[in-house]
């Protein structure tokens, strides 16, 4: 089966202050989450220090029309905040990419990660987990889950035993500084809710940068 509930990271390793400013946690009554009336808390990385935190609460939610919850297709949202964001060292965007991503990329993903597999434990990493990762071919991935699979995703394997899990989903995999995919699902069964040997599923960003522009084109001329 399918969890797009994510993410959770298996066997990261804590972020540096700084490193990844683009990284937001968005939040319901203080807890990160994927639901909910919404907020959005930028310069996070230990989740117990607001030292460089701000929050913003979210004016607005632009789903995708054609969004299917099972199998997980067009999973890509976009937020509007209530206020602009300013930039600083701790926050800052992250750059859509230039290219469509190959097989065989070293990419990152990045979030609060409970680290461990025992679904009973559900407290979260304090500290924000990354996650290097290799991307895998369409046609590979196609072999292991199907046609589920479409060119409007990517799939990525950490080495073994790590990987995404049980958590929130929308979470950034990246590389060079840009943002290629956004964490979607990963497959569960046999015992162990993640970290198992398939490809973890994201939405590939690329595919979607026509629908990014006309959202936030409508999103300008509502704002003036």
């Amino acid at each position: 089966g399918y969890s797009t509930d994510l993410l959770r990271i298996i066997n990261g390793k804590s972020a540096m202050l700084g490193r990844y400013p683009h990284q937001v946690s968005i939040q319901r009554m203080n807890w990160h989450t994927c639901g909910g009336r919404l907020r959005v808390v930028t310069g996070v990385i230990d989740r117990a220090q607001s030292n460089f935190t701000n929050t913003f609460r979210v004016s607005m939610v632009y789903y995708h029309r054609y969004f299917r919850p099972q199998p997980p297709a067009n999973d890509i949202a976009i937020l509007k905040l209530s206020r602009q964001i300013p930039f600083n060292d701790y926050q800052r965007p992250i750059k859509l990419p230039t290219q469509n991503t190959q097989s065989r990329v070293e990419v990152t993903v990045t979030g609060w990660g409970r680290g461990y597999h025992d679904n009973r434990r559900r407290k979260q990493m304090r500290y924000l987990q990354k996650l290097n990762m290799i991307t895998v071919s369409l046609r590979v991935c196609q072999y292991i889950y199907g046609r589920v699979i479409t060119p409007r995703q990517l799939c990525a394997k950490g080495a073994p035993g790590s990987g995404m899990c049980i958590g929130d989903s929308g979470g950034p995999l990246t590389h060079n500084d840009e943002i290629v995919g956004i964490a979607s699902w990963v497959e569960i069964g046999d015992g162990l809710p993640c970290a198992k040997a398939s490809p973890d599923v994201f939405t590939r960003v690329y595919a979607y940068l026509p629908w990014i522009n006309d959202v936030l084109s409508l999103s300008h001329q509502k704002s003036r």
